[in-house]
């Protein structure tokens, strides 16, 4: 029982810091990318429960391990990011 918990917190904490340490800490929830592109707080907490939601399954049903992860906030910047980037195309 607190194994579980103690992973849904970590996720949940992933899931509200990562999109804030991309676009900022300040009240503004987009930023503007170098190419004009505006991307949001909310397309970037999407992206992020997405990828961490693939990586989990990818741990349980390929690596046969019951891990949960997450991308943290140094290797999500570019993932969420690029992935944000190529569904905004």
């Amino acid at each position: 029982m607190l194994a579980g918990i103690t992973t849904f917190m970590t996720m949940a904490y992933v899931l509200a810091v990562q999109p804030a340490a991309i676009c900022g800490f300040g009240p503004d929830p987009v930023f503007t990318d170098v190419n004009g592109l505006v991307i949001s707080k909310s397309a970037l907490l999407v992206m992020c429960a997405l990828v961490s939601g693939a990586i989990t399954l990818f741990m349980g049903l390929y690596a046969n391990l019951p891990l949960a992860a997450a991308d943290g906030p140094v290797h999500g910047v570019g993932a969420d990011t690029e992935l944000v980037l190529k569904l905004l195309h």
